[in-house]
């Protein structure tokens, strides 16, 4: 009987270590043998998460990181900023309700050296709740190690700064020299300070009026309005410049031909020449004296002066005329009996 009770002793010690070693496994292994379903997560950095880690809402466990896997293809979001691990999520049931379309994923970390999370933050819940397998772009964690090799930088040009005791030196003496001649000028004169104040204060106004005005001019006034027509101008200068040298270029050639004919003409034939345009000159001014008496007599006709213009301008005698010639057809031995 005891050896039965000593190996009913060690089986249920067995039983209770295998007991105890399956809750180690599930509590560490983070295993659930509830109905679960999946969604993705895409970050473009997901710092130290991995496989197992949780994922809560407000704190509470509601499932955990299944797998953490690198994008090959190439993808990016909405920003264009690029997109290069994945996320899988395996979630209870119970959080089917709760994520949504507007729910965010971040990456947090448990204290400042424990183990990092997912913390799904809820929006204002009015969106469709998310579908298994959705792919959701999570919210990339700070880069302290970019911030730390940053800061390095940073304070290692500042030790470098210090270091050049030369240049620190120069610098505290300008800043002494511009304090103490403040304070001079202070000191000399306390009642002008005001006043230069208000002058500094008038300058910078008026220095922001002048750049105000000009923006206005460049953007909507008559200095944009000119730079735009001048703009067209110079386009069209551009289109008419070709046909304008083109011109040119043909009156050149024009006065060149002219240049050697006339250097082929002796000066006998100049001396003709100069002649033929003095007769065509005095030819022209005779013409024009003519055309000056024309237009002379022509306007004493128009006012009646002379008899032709009295024949012209006054009815009567153009009527006693026709009377005297009617008369005539008439009575021709009237002509004769005067003879």
């Amino acid at each position: 009987m005891s050896e039965r009770a000593l190996e009913i002793k060690v089986g249920l010690f067995i039983l209770l270590a295998a007991a105890i070693l399956v809750g180690f496994a599930v509590v560490i292994g983070n295993l659930s043998f509830g109905r679960t379903w999946q969604i993705h997560v895409e970050y473009g950095f997901a710092g130290s998460l991995h496989s197992g880690a949780p994922v809560r809402v407000s704190g509470v466990r509601i499932g955990r990181v299944s797998r953490v896997d690198l994008i090959e293809e190439q993808r990016r979001d909405s920003k264009g900023l690029p997109l290069l691990v994945r996320v899988t999520l395996e979630l209870d049931e119970k959080a089917r309700g709760l994520l949504r379309e507007d729910t965010s994923f971040h990456v947090g970390t448990a204290g400042v050296l424990g183990e990092s999370y997912i913390d799904a933050v809820t929006g204002l819940m009015h969106d469709p709740p998310l579908e298994p397998g959705a792919i959701v772009r999570g919210v990339d964690p700070p880069r302290t190690d970019l911030l730390m090799a940053r800061a390095y930088v940073v304070l290692e040009s500042i030790s470098e700064i210090i270091d050049d005791g030369k240049s620190t030196r120069d610098f505290l003496l300008t800043l002494m020299r511009l304090a103490t001649a403040a304070d001079e000028l202070i000191q000399e004169s306390p009642e002008r300070l005001p006043v230069l104040l208000e002058r500094m204060a008038s300058a910078i106004d008026d220095l922001a009026a002048l750049s105000a005005a000009a923006r206005g001019q460049l953007e909507g006034g008559d200095l944009a309005v000119a730079i735009s027509h001048g703009r067209a101008s110079a386009a069209e200068l551009r289109r008419e410049l070709p046909e304008i040298l083109a011109a040119l270029r043909r009156a050149s050639d024009n006065l060149d031909s002219a240049g050697s004919v006339l250097a082929g003409i002796d000066e006998k034939d100049l001396e003709k020449v100069r002649e033929t345009l003095a007769r065509y000159e005095a030819a022209a001014m005779s013409l024009e004296g003519l055309a000056r008496d024309a237009q002379g007599l022509l306007e004493r006709l128009e006012r009646g002066e002379g008899t032709l213009g009295a024949l012209i301008q006054d009815d009567q005698v153009y009527e006693d005329l026709t009377e005297l010639l009617r008369d005539l057809k008439a009575n021709p031995w009237k002509l004769l009996r005067r003879r």
